[in-house]
């Protein structure tokens, strides 16, 4: 494998906490993105799917050939994820520990700046080379801005949007198994009453995209993480009856994006810059008007990459799931006494109009799940509001013409949806696993009606959310998810005066106070 030279190693751990951006780190020092990924997976600071499957792999002992066949991608695809070694990169006496240690120390100081991506900087090479970037990106904009403005004129008669939406977003903690402890323990410190939850308001023609940061904001995260949004297992079940790639199909680009690892387009709008405020800089990303600038997510795009499944993969060795597949040569080890034993990792040929989704995403590998809902919906074209009736038989697939309002196929109209779900879960940090459950309570139709309710109507004029009731503390980034924010107010309530004044100064950095705002001024 390739080697690299100590200094650059330690170079592109500092940077990256300067940029958060793989390609934007390589670019700076000139080097190639696989190498920067390489340090990173390496440090512990950048994981994927892919990553984590080969790299379970590799410390079972598989080799690169071996693990190649097993997620159907090249050798070189493989050696790509892999960790360096020590002599691969130099004999600095450093522990990995101690870098990681000063790295984390570091991110702790600019967590503020610690964004996933920055705006994409290649928007010049689709653009007339003598046209001003800004004002071609402005254009761009009012591209997108009219292409909502014609789903709204589709919808006046049949399904006006309302003038505004209640929603409760709480932190969705079934699964964790909370003891008594923990429980307690967020009651005492974290100010809890009923669970970790906040009540806003938002306009109703508010995006899943903006409504990302609204959460963010809400509950004291800065952004700094993956995120994606949800059906819940059972809704999504009914909405892929058949579980076949077929069915899916029919609702890529409607309702879910097509699996990819193309950050830079979902991720399209991170452009924070260090010194801004982070508070600032979300509340313009959450205030309308509401338009989306990537290009994956539109209809004409997902049936592309579909199409393009298809004349990839007419037929499918259709594999086991890496779990079955590890559980079955776990067992043939035992019963041959053979530590290298492998079981047989294909199940059948089929092809691929017959697959299920399930055993595409087992033998084929991709990045992201194919559960993975569009952030351009307005929430209200997916989410069902009170006194709706949920109907997974309303959709009609008869006419799939794409509204052409712009020169740019890529931000043509899917069919129109319908809500669909009586809630969505919002996934952030999968490593801390912050899940948010989102229902609505209350829809506004007009703004008389809205007036009428008593709720604040400044926010709502300014087209922007506003939060009217919040249960417990915020929680934050980077803190281990929920047992570790209960450990965290443990300790910063406990009686070791040195554990408790490092707690505070981390905490501090991560933008923590331990106050309890007033909701009008969360948002």
């Amino acid at each position: 494998m390739e080697e690299i030279n100590d200094n650059l190693y330690h170079k592109i751990i500092q940077l990256y906490q300067e940029t958060s951006s793989v390609k934007e780190t390589a670019k700076k020092l000139g080097t190639y993105p696989i190498k920067v990924r390489r340090v990173l997976i390496t440090e512990g600071l950048w994981n994927s799917n892919t990553s984590v499957q080969i790299g379970s792999l590799y410390a079972r002992g598989l080799s690169v050939a071996e693990i190649a066949k097993q997620l159907f991608i090249s050798e070189k695809n493989v050696q790509s994820y892999l960790p360096y070694s020590r002599g691969q990169y130099g004999g600095d006496n450093r522990s990995d520990e101690a870098v990681r240690s000063e790295v984390y120390r570091e991110r702790m100081h600019v967590a503020e700046s610690s964004q996933i991506k920055k705006l994409n900087q290649n928007t010049n090479q689709h653009t007339n080379q003598h046209m001003n970037p800004d004002k071609e990106m402005e254009n761009n904009r009012m591209d997108k801005l009219d292409i909502l403005k014609e789903r709204t004129r589709q919808l006046a008669e049949d399904r006006p949007i309302p003038y505004a939406i209640r929603l409760h977003l709480e932190l969705d903690m079934e699964d964790k198994a909370l003891g008594t402890n923990e429980l307690g323990i967020l009651v005492q410190y974290g100010k809890m009453t009923t669970n970790i939850s906040r009540d806003i308001i938002v306009p109703g023609d508010i995006t899943l995209h903006a409504l990302h940061y609204a959460i963010n904001r809400a509950f004291g995260w800065q952004n700094s993480h993956l995120h994606s949004f949800h059906p819940y297992e059972d809704d999504y079940n009914m909405m892929i009856k058949s579980g076949k790639l077929t069915d899916w199909a029919k609702l890529a680009g409607m309702y879910f994006r097509f699996p990819c690892e193309d950050y830079e387009d979902i991720y399209w709008d991170d452009d924070y810059k260090a010194g801004i405020s982070v508070k600032n800089w979300m509340r313009k990303k959450y205030t309308g008007p509401y338009y989306y600038g990537g290009t994956r997510e539109y209809f004409y795009r997902c049936q592309k990459d579909v199409k393009e499944l298809y004349e990839w993969q007419p037929t499918l060795e259709i594999r086991k799931s890496f779990g079955e597949w590890m559980d079955e040569c776990r067992e043939l080890t035992e019963k041959t006494g053979d530590k290298d034993a492998k079981a047989n990792m294909i199940k059948r040929i089929a092809p691929i109009t017959e697959v299920t989704i399930t055993e595409l995403a087992d033998s084929i590998t991709f990045e992201g799940g194919f559960d993975e809902l569009i952030e351009r919906l307005p929430i209200y074209d997916i989410l069902l509001m009170p006194g709706m009736i949920q109907n997974f038989d309303s959709w009609d697939f008869s006419n799939r013409l794409i509204l052409k309002n712009s020169e740019k196929e890529e931000i043509c109209l899917a069919p129109v949806t319908s809500p669909i779900l009586n809630a969505i879960r919002y996934w952030y940090d999968y490593g801390d696993d912050w899940n948010v459950k989102i229902t609505a309570t209350a829809c506004y139709e007009t703004k008389e009606k809205y007036k009428a309710s008593g709720n604040p109507i400044e926010p709502m004029e300014e087209h922007r959310p506003v939060c009217v009731d919040a249960d417990a503390l915020p929680v934050c980034d980077d803190i281990g998810g929920i047992y570790g924010y209960c450990n965290m107010l443990e300790v910063l309530h406990g009686e070791d005066l040195e554990e408790k004044e490092s707690m505070k100064e981390w905490a501090r950095g991560m933008g923590w106070t331990g106050r309890k705002t007033n909701p009008p001024n969360i948002l």
